[in-house]
């Protein structure tokens, strides 16, 4: 809860940030069938959201800090 407190703090000081359908993120991205290597988003700075939509088959996401492949 803090950190989507602190979140929406941060983006409600931007322009026009309730018109868009990611809020209070500021951006939504969608993958379809990507595979990328270990990596970490350079202006990450809180937190990061994962949604998968569909049923998926024979694919995994692996979260490095937690060490949890699913």
């Amino acid at each position: 809860p803090d950190t989507f407190h602190e979140i929406s703090a941060t983006v409600d000081l931007l322009p026009l940030q309730d018109t868009s359908p990611a809020s209070p993120f500021t951006s939504i991205v969608f993958n379809i069938n990507v595979s990328t290597l270990a990596h970490r988003d350079k202006n990450d700075k809180s937190a990061c959201i994962c949604i998968t939509v569909g049923n998926p088959q024979g694919g995994e996401l692996g979260l490095y800090e937690p060490k949890l492949l699913l």
